[in-house]
């Protein structure tokens, strides 16, 4: 027996009355009842606790089995980005990361591995035009820099208003009534804007009554687009400016012009600009592109549109062609946007029917087979721009992770890219040089360094195994491009890139993210010749919207009547008679939206001796 069972004993024992045992028993009894339901508590607990713990160890393995499989994924996309030869880390660049060809940015973040700079900024969207002066050597233009005077000369160009800020009572307030005088004026000049306003033009035009029987006849307004139509010049003008010049979609225009009260339906506003591109801009058009072949020197690309109701299976690509004057031509400058439902060789045969001179282009080989048939009058010169982008892409994907700065100087793609920086250092200074002292300054200083090169990147073994793909494809491109990339040096009127023909581009590729396709062939038509006039108007200084108003109000109504040479001259954004028309409307306007100047105000504290 148990000491416990022992003493239990012994405490009954002691108890002689039969009341007290038999309290003694009940409260056993209740203390066991309560033991047992403890124990009942005890074990249901247990119990959940039991399948709770299974559950979570369920749940446990889940997550370990997700979490393995996460790891992994992520270890093989991180692979994958490292890897040179899949060339994920381009794609990603493309997507995230700054399209520059600097050689300086590319260094840093190849030695960074990541961009230096916001790739959303302004200066992070670089256009693979841009000029080779900006990015290398001396001649670079520094950041955030302006070239002095020029905010001085921008203001001389706009109206000017003279205000005069005097209040006498104020004067006395801060000097003391009396106590002081005007000795002369500082003046302040800033840039102010007026928002553009619409109002309802109600012109009044006579009706006489002709001869003895009294005839009656009534004059016809003037520059009436479409009789019992809300068109006008002014009004369609501002919206093919908004559209082709700015990006700004029909749909938005017409959300914004029903907040000044004008109802106008996408629809109608595309139905304007496509009417009126055939009816009055075709022959103008027509004679921009008679111009440009007439030059002797083109630049040339292309790029992909979508048109959704061509009669061809949908998703199929089509193709706006642009042809450009050289940008190192004297002549005027001129852009030809055509539109083609395909990118095959049949557009340049027609286009280039009876060109004779220069193309800039790049290695595409419908150029090549369009020089082989012409190749007594045709010359293709290539692009070094392009062969600059693959050894920045070579560089992008090349895992530099771990080092230094000397050990990238010292890879084959910084070096071909400093090569070629050298090129462009050489280059860039002759853009303002005649046509004939360039081309002596090529062969003299240019050639040199295009043949440094050329040496470089034939001494590079291909067949060696640490070369990715992207280095090799950009050796083999300016190897086969050799005869193309060297003929700006024999030709003095030739650029050494294409990047002037894809800044021209530029305007089209950012509308074409806003309204991202066109319905009709006879829509794409209608955009090539509206971004031909606005591109050509940019190029030669002309303010977009007036030159559209201008076109407007003075070429026929009748797209059959043709009019003469003399006239289509006129209708050019650099002839005398529009400069003459932008003058006068912007005169015009100044003089209806803005007060006169104030004249200087005159009195005995403004001229006086000092007031005692």
């Amino acid at each position: 027996m148990n000491p416990e069972m022992a003493d239990f004993m012994k405490e009954i024992n002691r108890k002689e009355d039969a009341e007290e045992l038999r309290l003694l028993l009940v409260a056993l009894r209740e203390e066991n009842e309560l033991l047992k339901n403890r124990e009942s508590e005890r074990l249901r607990a247990e119990a959940e606790m039991s399948l709770l713990y299974r559950q979570m160890e369920d749940e446990v393995k889940g997550l370990r089995k997700e979490n393995a499989s996460l790891t992994k994924e992520n270890a093989d996309l991180r692979e994958k980005l490292e890897r040179a030869s899949t060339g994920n880390a381009l794609k990603a660049n493309t997507i995230f990361g700054r399209r520059t060809e600097k050689l300086t940015d590319l260094m840093d973040q190849a030695e960074n591995g990541t961009d230096t700079e916001d790739p959303l900024s302004e200066e992070a969207v670089e256009t693979e035009g841009h000029k080779e002066a900006n990015r290398n050597g001396s001649s670079a233009k520094k950041h955030g820099t302006r070239k002095k005077g020029k905010r001085k000369e921008d203001l001389s160009k706009l109206p000017k208003q003279t205000v005069y800020e005097y209040d006498e009572k104020e004067l006395d307030r801060l000097f003391g009534e009396g106590n002081w005088r005007i000795v002369s004026w500082h003046n302040t000049v800033k840039k102010e804007y007026l928002p553009s306003i619409v109002y309802a033009k109600e012109t009044m035009t006579p009706v006489v009554s002709v001869g003895l029987e009294h005839v009656m006849e009534c004059l016809t307004p003037k520059n009436v687009l479409l009789p019992g139509s809300d068109a006008t010049p002014s009004l369609v003008a501002a919206i093919m400016n908004n559209k082709f010049s700015l990006a700004l979609p029909v749909e938005r225009q017409a959300r914004e012009l029903a907040r000044h009260g004008i109802a106008l339906s996408r629809q109608t506003m595309t139905n304007w600009v496509i009417r009126f591109s055939e009816e009055r801009f075709a022959q103008v058009y027509s004679h921009l592109a008679k111009l440009l072949k007439k030059s002797g020197c083109t630049q040339c690309d292309e790029t992909t549109i979508l048109v959704i109701r061509d009669g061809r299976r949908a998703g199929r690509k089509s193709y706006m062609w642009v042809h450009i004057t050289s940008e190192l031509g004297s002549e005027q400058k001129i852009a030809v946007f055509t539109y083609e439902p395909d990118r095959s060789a049949d557009h340049l045969r027609d286009f280039y029917e009876d060109y004779v001179g220069e193309i800039i282009c790049d290695a595409y080989s419908a150029y090549k087979t369009f020089e082989a048939e012409n190749g007594d009058v045709i010359v293709l010169c290539g692009c070094w721009m392009h062969s600059r982008r693959r050894w920045a892409e070579a560089l992008r994907v090349h895992n530099t992770k771990g080092l230094t700065k000397e050990e990238i100087d010292v890879l084959p793609e910084a070096e071909a890219l400093r090569l070629i920086s050298e090129i462009y250092k050489e280059e860039m200074p002759l853009k303002h040089c005649t046509t004939k002292e360039r081309l002596h300054r090529r062969k003299t200083e240019v050639k040199e360094k295009v043949d440094a090169y050329f040496t470089y990147i034939e001494s590079l073994d291909l067949a060696d195994p640490e070369f990715s793909e992207k280095l090799v494809d950009a050796v083999q491109y300016s190897l086969n491009q050799k005869e193309y990339l060297c003929r700006f040096l024999e030709k003095g009127n030739v650029p050494m890139d294409n990047g002037a023909c894809e800044r021209t581009i530029r305007s089209l590729a950012v509308g074409r993210g806003n309204w991202m396709f066109s319905t009709s062939p006879e829509g794409a038509r209608s955009n090539a010749i509206m971004y031909s006039l606005v591109e050509t108007a940019k190029a030669n200084g002309a303010d977009v919207y007036y030159y559209l108003k201008y076109l407007l109000e003075n070429t026929p109504s009748t797209p059959e009547l043709r009019i003469g040479e003399k006239y289509l001259d006129d209708l050019m954004p650099w002839s005398k008679a529009y400069q003459d028309y932008e003058a006068a409307q912007k005169k015009e306007l100044f003089e209806l939206r803005i007060p006169p100047s104030e004249k200087e105000p005159t009195g005995k504290k403004l001229m006086g001796s000092r007031v005692a």
